[in-house]
């Protein structure tokens, strides 16, 4: 297997950080610490300039992204030939609950904080910064703001897509059994599974998998359904609600 560079992409709240420090501590080629780009005005040639400036180098640190695939479509081919490209997804009631905490916690007007859960699902991201970094395709609100940054990646066949259930739940098979066949090395010998508060990631919660059940009402969970439901095929839809 060649020698490749790290990127993990994901919509954000996926667990973005469990896997870069899943691969950076059990993984000897590479180190947990990422490199994440991205510009203030989410300009894509910008965006895509930094990356070429990554090219013919190599790199331990782990890339970081949470832009939608079109900013990478006109240099996917140079990011396939030197990167090992993963996608962290996340059930998106996961998502929606910890983006929600996250959002009314931050206190930066850079994020919608919604007077309620149904609310803040259905905020208009255009007007907020936060959808201006990474965003090309725009949308009407949180739900379909999900639904094409997923659709999108997981329509892309280099993309090794990794689960946030399967890496939670499972986290010793994920590694020897999936990981392990993606990477260039073997995992060391004896693993270490991120901790949450101790391993770097972005104000974390509690990084439990369902948690999301014990904030999401009936007609809300319904709503998120319905509208996954209408916009991804039945493969898709297997893979995000058992993520």
């Amino acid at each position: 297997m060649a020698l490749k560079k790290v990127l993990v992409v994901s919509h954000e709240r996926s667990g973005t950080h469990f896997l870069i420090n899943t691969i950076g501590l059990n993984f000897r080629l590479y180190r947990p610490d990422d490199i994440s780009i991205h510009t203030k005005d989410g300009d894509p040639d910008g965006v895509r300039e930094q990356y070429q400036s990554y090219m013919g180098k190599w790199e331990p640190r782990i890339f970081k992204s949470h832009h939608q695939f079109a900013y990478f479509e006109p240099i996917w081919e140079d990011i396939v030939r030197e990167f090992e490209v993963f996608y962290m997804v996340r059930d998106p009631r996961g998502v929606f609950v910890s983006s929600w905490f996250y959002h009314k916690n931050i206190c930066m007007d850079a994020f919608p904080r919604g007077r309620s859960f149904l609310d803040w699902l259905k905020t208009d991201p255009t007007e907020y910064t936060f959808d201006t970094i990474y965003s090309l395709d725009k949308s009407k609100d949180m739900i379909e703001r999900w639904i094409k940054h997923v659709d999108a990646w997981l329509s892309v066949p280099e993309v090794r897509v990794i689960t946030y259930s399967e890496l939670s739940n499972d986290f010793e098979g994920t590694l020897h059994d999936r990981l392990a066949y993606m990477l260039p090395c073997p995992p060391l010998q004896t693993t270490t599974k991120p901790v949450l508060g101790v391993h770097k990631s972005v104000a974390p919660r509690c990084g439990v998998a369902g948690e999301w059940k014990k904030h999401v009402s009936k007609d809300d969970n319904s709503l998120i359904i319905r509208e996954v439901l209408l916009r991804l095929n039945a493969t898709k839809q297997a893979i995000v609600f058992k993520a």
